[in-house]
Order: C-alpha cells, then structure tokens, then sequence
C-alpha cells in the first residue's frame, strides 16, 4: 500500500470516533485517494490527539522510506491485536523502529504542547 505515496502527495488528518479506527488503537494511517489519510480517535484531549497525529505521520514517512509495505504492517497488526502491546511495540514487528522513533517524536510534542507560554509546565 505505500506505492504511491510521494512528498508532495496530500496528507489528510482526521478526528473520527474510536471504532472508526481499524485497530484497538488511537491512531492509524493509509492510503487514501490522493496520499495519506491519518485517523486520530477522538478522546476529547486535544493535547493527546495532536501528539497521536504526529506519530503516525512520523511512523507512516519511515516506513515509506524504508520501503516496509502498508500491507505487510496492516497484516502484522491484525495478527498481533491480542497482546498487551501495541503491535509496533513487540519484538520482531517490521516498523518496530518506526514505531519507537514516531513514540519519542510524540512525546516530544506533548510535553512541549502541555508548556505554559514561558516554556514551563
């Protein structure tokens, strides 16, 4: 499913009820009609959706680059969805760097989002 996606292509993100969201997540992402589409699940913080959005944009552009298929993610997830973890989290994932990278990007975000205007919580 990654074919296709290219750096000027269209990233569309959305805020969508949890059970719109393919796996038991808060966020995902695929191909869409013109480039990517990213659902975040609405969980009525904002802060937290905003951190969920950058990480499946940060996991998504890894994988493209490094060539990992859509397809082989969508089937390693449905495979691994009762596990404590997040499929990406587990050993022996095909995006478990991507996934570690998009985690420390969106933490990075959400403690920077949670500072007060003078940089401090």
């Amino acid at each position: 499913m990654s074919k296709g996606l290219e750096y000027n292509m269209e990233i569309k993100i959305k805020v969508v009820p949890k059970k719109k969201i393919r796996n038991d997540s808060v966020g995902d992402y695929k191909k869409g009609k013109k480039g990517l589409e990213i659902l975040v699940a609405k969980v009525g913080d904002k802060v937290f959706q905003k951190g969920v959005a950058i990480h499946e944009l940060v996991e998504s552009l890894l994988v493209k680059q490094r060539k990992i298929p859509f397809s082989k993610i969508d089937k390693w997830d449905k495979e691994h969805l009762d596990v404590n973890k997040e499929p990406g989290e587990i050993q022996g994932s095909p995006y478990f760097k991507e996934h570690a990278i998009a985690n420390k990007t969106e933490n990075i975000l959400v403690k920077e989002l949670k500072k007060k205007k003078n940089g401090k919580r």
